[in-house]
């Protein structure tokens, strides 16, 4: 599996209970941001973030965060029953410097079974976060939760009753550590137990991840240096 360390904090396995209980009800809308200014002029241009040959970029090193919220909120929900999203739209502002993705935006939308919602998304190298990092709309509720989205510390339900705040709570949450091992305990425990694939983050999510990224890139006309994609 991928380093997606944030699917395995406690937190996001808290978010995904109450996401599915059906307190709040269905998922509508979400929005997510994971940015950085990166200071682009006063970095070698071999940097990671700004070469193409090291897949450069603010979608492919950035984007997987946003993404993340979007695949636990809506992708898992019960009612996408597993369906692929039914559109992705993208748009890119590249830098000059190198070619690669500064500024990237993209929806994606969830609507081929009984779920129907969307995904704002994006990432940005050249201005830092905002807060929230992560907002998740449902109808009967919200949920917020503070940046940085790759490893947050907290994050607040509002209960609704129209447009009326009926009731609020936030969570709070402390890591040993910067909340790495969480993902490692993870993969140990699929060693252990010989399985091929997490439960948590299993083979079909990384198809997806990659589905979206490869039509965000296509539509942004995005390529990489010849030999970079290639598996050998």
């Amino acid at each position: 599996m991928e380093a997606l360390w944030t699917r395995f904090q406690p937190l996001a396995l808290e978010v995904k209970k109450i996401s599915e209980s059906g307190v709040l009800g269905a998922p509508l809308a979400l929005q997510a941001d994971l940015s950085d200014d990166f200071q682009l002029h006063k970095i070698p241009k071999t940097h990671r973030i700004l070469d193409p040959a090291l897949g450069g970029g603010a979608l492919l090193d950035l984007g997987p965060y946003p993404l993340i919220w979007a695949i636990l909120a809506l992708y898992e929900h019960p009612a996408n029953q597993g369906a692929a999203p039914s559109n992705v739209s993208g748009t890119m502002l590249k830098t000059p410097l190198t070619g690669v993705d500064r500024n990237t935006s993209f929806t994606v939308t969830f609507a081929e079974r009984e779920l129907a919602a969307q995904a704002i998304l994006s990432c940005n190298l050249n201005v830092t976060s905002y807060q929230p990092g992560v907002i998740i709309r449902y109808e009967k509720g919200t949920i917020t939760i503070a940046a940085p989205i790759y490893c947050p510390k907290s994050f607040t339900v509002q209960y609704l009753e129209g447009s009326k705040v009926i009731k609020e709570e936030t969570r709070r949450f402390e890591y040993v550590g910067n909340g790495w091992h969480f993902q490692a305990d993870e993969v140990a425990r699929c060693v252990r137990d010989k399985k091929i694939e997490s439960s948590l983050w299993g083979h079909d999510k990384s198809l997806v991840e990659m589905d979206v990224f490869d039509e965000v890139r296509r539509q942004g006309n995005y390529k990489f240096p010849p030999g970079v994609e290639k598996v050998v």
